[in-house]
């Protein structure tokens, strides 16, 4: 057959899920690189010295339990072999080698292979991109990197390699009608979803073998779950992870030191009857306010005289304290030699170059090094040398930053490259830290988060958020990138995606005004970890707590996202049990409504609330001004009947509405027919076992559940804990509900029309 076709089809829907188009190819490189100039990303493809193309099959077998076809073109019959086999896990993996071709070590091999694409294909996932869900018309590259402020700026002059860039790439699809695909390859890679001809999906893989793994099911929800689940399992976090995060640290317009403003942020929450499990504090080792550089991951005495009593204090009050870590080491301090560097270097625990010398990169304005995590004896000195002093303080877990910048060229301890290690490393980076939290804390009571991350992301940490966004409503970096964000990572990175609430940046622009954090607070009070950022300390940005009004909006949606909790919870579980993503894309449960499948700035919060944050304001209006605010905002709400949140008034499902929306009331809605169980009780935290008899803590508010239910239906819904929650009302008729396998808590309910 010339050339020969590869065709999958659902043999129970009939679909044709993948179909081959022409020819594949097969080049060898020399001299190809992948080096970050900020805030671009170069792929340079280095020389072809050698080519061929396949377009037949010249023999075919089957061997255990797999079909085995050689494939050739006219001037040679075993050029390469495809082994074809459908897995116990209902997969298909498709795996094709190269027979006896010259091959270097300085070499790199590139497959490149096409697959028809219809204009009802949609793509999605594909790691953490924001500048679209649906990835049909754009060109995808994976290699992981750090989003610069300039990201907008990226889009609209870079080449295709910079306009997708972000800190996980995950070589993962799934197309709602009925499959996803992955690539096994953690090289540098290049998805062009129909941009360059509308009707190929064409792969181009620096890989020596070319690995694709296929996800058939019949929903999108379970084409997620099933890739997920098939890169390990999620481990349910403790109930104060999704509780309220606040964030605390050195504030550089009034210099006043981090430790006094951790002590605020705690007595304005309790003070106010805000809720709140957590604070956030990534400042704990570095100086701000001088130039007196001190010893890398040590306590900044001058911050925090009593860091310890600190932490202490806010464990007394029910919150738990998180910390930070990055995995590099700066050369010089100021202008002498880092005596740690020294130390590390000399022990030979840096990633190499070539030569065998510690491979040293720029970093912002540094000259760094980065710890080798394939070599024990780095991972026990970073344990010993660095996590140890955080975890002696008390600290509860820590955001691993960064991660991305491991140099395309250099050497690991385990023989491979950055060819190789570059995705990698940010998995490795995140299991340093729950393998050395999980042997000091054997209850799993601490978080981990990432920013950086690769598909397995979750069997390591809590949940991975969407990076420095810029104090703008610019689409890609601003207030609603992250929703891209979260709805792409959470179909191929991490079931749990958090944002930052609140700017980090403010480079070329103004600070977050009090009417933009405003919109960032309801946009996160539906993301399942409530997480305040204090952002770049460089920045004005309006506070929490900078007036009256601000404080009372943090408090509205702190109290929200704390009644909601039963639900989120059951989420996680679901996402351990299931790998569903905790916020869904429309598109999970209406995949051939195209309305639902592009729509980029609206989430599902589980299957039943749907949110439509406000994302875009006059961005002329004052720092403290909220006149000119919109009140109201477009909507699209899919198939079924939904009923607004704040109003009660039902809508019908498919269609476009304007809804009220002044700031501090979130488009919000719930799907009719549905059980939303609640916690109404006040909570000061979701930390289990306060001490202090005076705080509200976990078991004081779960020993009482409020169900809402929603129009009319019938529903079951199943609580983390294995309780059994029934309702029925039909019209006409008053409503019941049922309570099954219930641990002891108090229910009621109430049906809403």
């Amino acid at each position: 057959m010339n050339p020969f076709y590869l065709t999958l089809t659902d043999t129970f829907s009939k679909k044709q899920l993948l179909h081959t188009t022409g020819i594949i190819a097969v080049k060898h490189r020399r001299n190809t690189n992948v080096f970050y100039e900020k805030p671009y990303t170069f792929y340079q493809a280095g020389n072809v010295v050698y080519q061929k193309t396949i377009d037949r099959i010249t023999e075919m077998y089957t061997e255990n339990q797999s079909h085995i076809f050689i494939l050739g073109n006219a001037r040679s019959n075993q050029m390469a072999q495809l082994i074809y086999r459908y897995n116990e896990d209902h997969t298909i993996t498709l795996k094709f080698y190269e027979l006896s071709a010259p091959h270097k070590s300085d070499e790199v091999i590139e497959w490149n292979i096409a697959f028809h694409s219809d204009k009802t294909d949609a793509y999605m996932g594909m790691g953490m991109r924001y500048n679209t869900t649906n990835h049909r018309g754009t060109v995808v590259t994976h290699w992981a990197a750090e989003v610069m402020p300039d990201l907008a700026l990226i889009g609209e002059n870079a080449t295709t390699q910079g306009r997708d860039l972000t800190y996980a790439p995950v070589p993962f699809y799934m197309n709602p009608k009925g499959y996803g695909l992955f690539l096994e390859s953690f090289n540098y890679s290049v998805f062009d979803f129909a941009k360059t001809d509308t009707q190929t999906l064409r792969i181009t893989a620096e890989t020596d073998t070319l690995s694709l793994k296929v996800y058939p099911a019949n929903s999108p929800l379970d084409i997620a779950g099933a890739f997920m689940l098939s890169h390990g399992t999620y481990t349910l976090p403790k109930p104060w992870v999704f509780g309220v995060w606040a964030a605390a640290g050195s504030d550089w317009q009034s210099k006043v030191r981090g430790q006094d403003v951790n002590y605020t942020v705690l007595n304005t929450c309790r003070n106010n009857g805000i809720t709140l499990s957590a604070i956030f504090c990534e400042d704990w080792y570095f100086d701000f306010f001088s130039w007196n550089p001190i010893d890398d991951w040590t306590i900044n005495r001058s911050y925090y005289p009593d860091y310890e009593l600190m932490i202490a204090d806010q464990h007394q009050a029910g919150v738990k304290h998180i910390g930070y870590f990055l995995p590099y080491i700066s050369k010089q301090k100021l202008f002498k030699r880092n005596p740690v560097f020294t130390d590390v270097d000399h022990k030979g625990l840096f990633t190499k170059d070539k030569k065998g010398k510690s491979y040293v990169f720029k970093f912002a304005v540094w000259n760094e090094a980065q710890f080798d995590w394939t070599n024990p004896d780095a991972v026990a000195y970073f344990h010993n040398k660095f996590y140890a002093v955080a975890e002696k303080s008390g600290v509860d877990g820590w955001m691993n930053d960064f991660g991305e910048y491991t140099p395309y060229r250099s050497v690991f301890y385990n023989g491979e490259t950055g060819r190789s290690m570059h995705n990698k490393y940010p998995l490795l980076w995140a299991k340093n830290a729950r393998d050395l939290l999980s042997k000091r804390n054997t209850m799993g009571d601490y978080c981990v988060f990432s920013r950086s991350g690769w598909a397995g992301l979750h069997q390591y940490n809590d949940f991975i958020f969407t990076g420095d966004r810029n104090a703008t409503y610019d689409l890609l970096s601003g207030l609603g990138s992250p929703i891209r964000g979260v709805l792409n990572a959470g179909l191929s990175v991490h079931p749990n995606v958090s944002v930052d609430i609140g700017a980090y940046n403010c480079e070329q622009t103004k600070p977050m005004s009090k009417l933009m954090l405003f919109r960032w607070i309801e946009l996160g009070a539906l993301i399942p970890v409530m997480r305040l950022h204090r952002g770049l300390q460089l920045c004005d940005h309006w506070r929490f707590d900078e007036d009256t009004e601000t404080l009372q909006q943090w408090k509205k949606y702190a109290a929200l996202h704390k009644s909601l909790f039963p639900y989120i919870y059951t989420l996680a579980q679901q996402a351990v049990d299931s790998g569903w993503p905790m916020v869904r894309h429309l598109a999970m449960y209406n995949p051939s409504d195209t309305v639902s499948i592009n729509q980029d700035y609206e989430f599902l919060l589980g299957d039943r609330i749907l949110s439509s944050p406000v994302i875009d304001e006059n961005p002329d209006i004052g720092r403290a001004s909220m006149e000119g605010a919109r009140t109201t905002w477009r909507v699209y709400l899919p198939e079924g009947n939904w009923y607004h949140y704040w109003t009660n008034k039902k809508y019908s499902g498919g269609k476009y509405y304007d809804v009220p929306a002044t700031p501090g009331f979130l488009p919000m809605f719930i799907r009719e027919g549905r059980i939303i169980p609640t916690y109404q009780k006040d909570a000061d935290t979701f930390v289990q076992g306060v001490e202090d008899p005076a705080i509200k803590d976990f078991e004081f508010v779960n020993d009482a559940i409020t169900i809402y239910f929603y129009g009319y239906g019938s529903d079951r819904f199943t609580l983390w804990d294995g309780t059994v929650i029934d309702c029925t009302r039909l019209p006409g008729q008053t409503g019941t509900y049922k309570v099954s396998n219930d641990t002891g808590r108090t229910y009621q309910c109430q049906f809403i029309d």
